[in-house]
């Protein structure tokens, strides 16, 4: 009898891991773009630049639909601008400066922070941290990386060298009042069966019982992930800050928040 398959939480082991969380690190920060491609080149205005662009060519080669040279076929005359000028918005719109670049500079910036150059150090500061990786068998499904320590709330720092004197500043020990939940990941096949429900629920105990020092639970989504923030509010979450808009269609990046009593409450419940 072939064996059964079993989903398992297990922390995360390095050097053993370190390909897999870098990769999915960096897929976490890639990813958005996609979606970020496709939000916009759907939206009103995308559709609206593109029929006018579209109609200006039209009426500059004088392709208007005219039944009277061609019979029937003649009202398929425009069809050719239509799809000329709707690669090239394609193109620009991933190209452009809000687009490509910031999820890329965002990919860099991330894969450069103390917490994934150093994450074995880091993440063992305080018992309220770590990485936390969910499989299903051998396969890959997710994985959650919650920061408990005294730098949770320090988002934009970069390790420009990596020396001792560098990992040793981010080796000090200590708890922070509020953790932050910086890398979380699942596998978009598995999104649709609510399984990131069950890491974030495995994740927040873990952060919540190592340490009475915890407050809050933190955490700020790309906005172009809506399974997260369904899976935020669904687990008691609120909004507590909104940063700047990100894409060409400034889709605001929201932080939301868990209190120690609302999860409590919740898990009581």
């Amino acid at each position: 009898m072939a064996d059964e398959k079993e989903a398992v939480i297990r922390r995360a082991s390095f050097p053993e891991d370190d390909k897999l969380f870098r990769l999915f690190v960096g897929k976490s920060c890639m990813e958005p773009l996609a979606i970020a491609n496709r939000r916009f080149t759907t939206s009103r205005t995308a559709i609206a630049i593109w029929l006018a662009v579209a109609s200006v060519i039209v009426n500059f080669m004088g392709w208007w639909p005219d039944p009277s040279k061609v019979g029937w076929m003649g009202y398929a005359r425009p069809l050719p601008a239509y799809a000329v000028s709707f690669l090239p918005l394609v193109f620009c719109v991933d190209w452009y400066v809000f687009q490509r670049p910031y999820f890329e500079e965002q990919s860099v910036t991330v894969l450069k922070r103390p917490d994934v150059v150093n994450k074995e150090t880091y993440y063992s500061r305080s018992p309220a941290s770590g990485i936390w990786i969910l499989e299903f068998g051998k396969t890959f499904v997710g994985l959650a990386a919650v920061d408990a320590s005294k730098d949770s709330l320090s988002n934009d720092t970069i390790m420009e060298r990596d020396d001792a004197e560098t990992r040793q500043r981010y080796a000090a020990k200590g708890t922070a009042t509020t953790a932050t939940i910086r890398h979380f990941y699942v596998v978009e096949q598995f999104r649709t069966v609510g399984i990131q429900d069950d890491l974030l629920s495995f994740a927040l105990k873990r952060a919540f019982e190592s340490s009475p020092n915890v407050q809050n639970v933190r955490m700020t989504p790309s906005p172009m992930f809506d399974y997260l923030d369904k899976m935020l509010k669904k687990a008691g979450f609120t909004v507590v800050e909104q940063g700047k808009g990100v894409g060409l269609g400034r889709w605001p990046s929201l932080t939301y928040e868990l209190s120690r009593e609302s999860w409590k409450s919740r898990t009581k419940s």
